[in-house]
Order: C-alpha cells, then structure tokens, then sequence
C-alpha cells in the first residue's frame, strides 16, 4: 500500500507541473460531474494505514444554469454511531478553453447547515455499496441560499484538465489560496479523479514553507461506495 501511495504522489506531480492534457468535450464534462456526484470513504483506506483518518464525503448536484453545475458537498466523520460534520462547500463549475472551472464557496454561517444531510443507512451498513439512496440533502433550503451569498474562496480557483486516458487532474496555484486555518498562511490541494476513486492531497502552509496541517507522507485516496 505505501509503495503504491508513493507512486501516486509521484504521479500526482507529474500531471499537475508537467502533464500533457486533451480538449474537454461536452461528453467528458457530463462524465466528470457524474464521477464525483455520490458517496466516498477513506475507510479502507484508514485501514491501509493507520496515519489516516476515517473520512467520509458527500456530493450532489443541485442546480444547473446552462451550462454551469452547482454542487453541493459535505466533508464529517462517524463519532459512537453518529455522523458529524466539519465542512461544507459549493463547487461551481463550468467547462471553458481550459479544462473545466472550478470556484469553491464556503456557506454563510456554515454551523446552521450542517442539518441539510440526512442518513438513510444505520451506522452498520455506512460503507457498503448501494444501489439506493444512503442519504438525501435538504435541496429546497439549499436553493434558498442566493448565490451573491456565497463566501467565495479567493485564490482558490481551479482548472481542472484531463489526460489521453480519461483520468481529471487539477491543483490550486502555488500560494494563492489564502487561509489562517491552525496557522496556515495558504492551503495547496492537489488531487486526480479516477472512475471509482480519487486522490486529494490538501495542506496548510506558512509564508516561510513550514507546513501547518494536512498529511504529510501521502495523500488521501478516496473510494466511491455509492453515487446517491
């Protein structure tokens, strides 16, 4: 397992400084937001190596205008049989001439939406794959949410491109992603988005390079257990 996280990393760098990337259909747009639309888990992970947390996130999409997707996304872990969690997002996207946009938005008093998940599975049965719904969003209060109040993440744009084989790949841009989290000056996120899984390597740094939080000997790989 640590030989093949190595060989990740290695890889995630490759794409992400010197990869070669092809023009982004409409087809491959479609397939991009179909692939990160579900359920994903680092359990297995986790279990792989001890250094890792048990991480699960969730996805939707909840709102098309033309050719933008407006997604949704929660981030939390299991505590004595209860799901509890830490980060919210919206991820606004859209293809253009290079690769796919990505903005990212933080909700207004993100404390008041952490109700909007609600889990269809026992605790038991969290990580086994379904072909039914496991949880179900909250859709109507999230529409209700006008996007000028969105808190935009400045500096944290990402163009996500794409290979020959179909594997996405994106990263922020050097130190433009500003956040005072636990000391950080910045946040770096790298990442590539495979058909079942996807491996997401996200840090806080100091102006002076000392690294605050996040992993720091390989990355998070995420599996797909469910696409609701």
């Amino acid at each position: 397992m640590k030989k093949w996280l190595l060989l990740v990393v290695c890889v995630v760098f490759t794409h992400t400084t010197f990869g070669q990337w092809v023009e982004i259909t409409p087809q491959d747009y479609v397939r991009y937001t179909e692939t990160i639309t579900g359920r994903y888990t680092t359990y297995p992970h986790s279990i792989a190596d001890t250094t890792k947390g048990d991480v699960l996130v969730r996805t939707i999409k909840f709102n098309m205008v033309r050719d933008t997707t407006y997604f949704y996304t929660q981030q939390g872990e299991w505590w004595e049989g209860k799901f509890y969690g830490y980060r919210q997002r919206i991820y606004k996207t859209y293809p253009d001439t290079n690769g796919i946009h990505l903005e990212i938005f933080a909700l207004p008093n993100e404390k008041e939406y952490y109700s909007l998940v609600k889990e269809l599975v026992t605790y038991e049965d969290r990580y086994r794959p379904s072909s039914e719904p496991t949880f179900e969003v909250d859709v109507d209060r999230l529409m209700q949410i006008s996007e000028s109040d969105y808190l935009k993440k400045v500096g944290c744009d990402i163009y996500i491109r794409m290979d020959k084989d179909g594997t996405f790949w994106g990263s922020t841009l050097n130190d433009e992603c500003k956040g005072s989290y636990a000391g950080a000056d910045y946040t770096t996120s790298q990442f590539m988005i495979y058909t079942q899984y996807l491996v997401s390597w996200e840090r806080g740094w100091t102006d002076e390079g000392e690294q605050k939080w996040g992993p720091k000997s390989s990355p998070y790989v995420y599996f797909k257990i469910s696409q609701h």
